[in-house]
């Protein structure tokens, strides 16, 4: 797990069950795993949850699913403790990341993501910026 510009990248996707908004049990650790990552982080101040859905259903239903099923892993996240502020946003079916038509490829469009919306300045301790000018960071 990383972020990468205001994306937070999971190591694996968050699974639900077929025309379900309910988080499948096998993806719980995952959304524990992200909580514990921006609470952990503590320069996450808010997060929103963008909810995705394949092309198969109409419009009004795949919008419905994706805020549904954002709105299960907010609910998840927040009963696993994240103090961040947590909005979601339903896209539905218009925005596509794998545009096709096989089963592999809506697939691929049902997810949710991840951005932060809000991040804050973590100060450096003076014993910090020490080891960083004498090359001594543990990072080094």
């Amino acid at each position: 797990m990383r972020l990468v510009g205001d994306t937070i990248e999971l190591d694996d996707v968050i699974h639900f069950g077929f025309g379900n908004p309910e988080v499948r049990e096998s993806s719980k650790p995952l959304v524990q795993k992200l909580a514990q990552y921006l609470n952990d982080r503590g320069d996450i101040t808010a997060v929103e949850i963008e909810g995705h859905a394949d092309e198969v259903g109409s419009f009004a239903y795949n919008f419905n699913l994706s805020r549904d099923r954002a709105l299960a892993v907010k609910k998840l996240l927040e009963d696993y403790g994240v103090r961040a502020t947590i909005t979601v946003h339903a896209w539905g079916k218009t925005r596509p990341r794998s545009s096709g038509h096989q089963e592999f490829q809506l697939r691929e469009n049902r997810r949710v993501e991840f951005v932060v919306t809000r991040q804050r300045q973590v100060p450096v301790s003076s014993t910090d910026v020490s080891s960083l000018e004498n090359g001594t960071h543990a990072s080094n």
